[in-house]
């Protein structure tokens, strides 16, 4: 028997889907600023690789001037800075003071070795004198006859081509009548020497400072 036609009813056929086709990426070419980072970064590397080399070389050039000429040092290992201080009597060349030391240290170890001299000047003038003994101040003493004052700082190298090599950056000499020759008041005037001379040595004399 045949089923009564329904026309209504309407095959159902599944709908066609698009066919997608899968992304393909193509890489771009790489931008003028992605080759010039890479470029610096090459080079870069080559300089650090070089540098070690070069490093030397500079120091190998290291020349320091002498009152005699230029001399070459090479690799800076070390550098000392040393200061003198000598006080003599004009008339016979005697010593009355001599302190070498660094800069920095010249002043204080001065006053101190003047304050010792008065000291053991008092403690015998004290034993001879009795009741009349008169002390001897440091801010009155005086040298009692013209004095010679030299004073000079040095900077002494040990490098690849020189030793124990020294040379002065700093030189005076003076001659300082007896009635001028207040010692506190000569050496009041270092106070000021040590930095000074330190400032001299970086600016000028140093291969080692920064």
């Amino acid at each position: 028997m045949k089923m009564p036609y329904d026309k209504n009813t309407q095959s159902h056929e599944p709908h066609a889907h698009p066919v997608r086709h899968a992304d393909t990426h193509i890489p771009a070419p790489p931008s003028r600023r992605m080759v010039l980072s890479i470029g610096l970064l090459l080079l870069m590397a080559v300089a650090l690789g070089l540098f070690p080399s070069w490093s030397r070389w500079v120091q190998q050039q290291n020349i320091a001037q002498t009152p005699d000429g230029a001399v070459r040092l090479g690799l800076v290992y070390q550098e000392k800075l040393v200061s003198l201080l000598v006080v003599t009597r004009v008339v016979d060349n005697s010593e009355l003071l001599r302190i070498e030391t660094t800069p920095d240290a010249l002043y204080p170890q001065a006053v101190e070795h003047v304050l010792q001299d008065i000291r053991k000047i008092n403690d015998q003038a004290r034993t001879r004198q009795g009741e009349e003994f008169k002390p001897v101040q440091y801010e009155t003493a005086m040298w009692n006859d013209d004095i010679r004052l030299q004073l000079q700082t040095r900077v002494i190298y040990r490098s690849e081509y020189q030793d124990q090599l020294a040379i002065p950056i700093q030189h005076s000499d003076r001659i300082i009548k007896k009635e001028e020759a207040v010692i506190s008041k000569l050496l009041d005037s270092l106070k000021n020497y040590g930095p000074q001379q330190m400032a001299l040595y970086r600016k000028e004399h140093s291969f080692l400072q920064p």
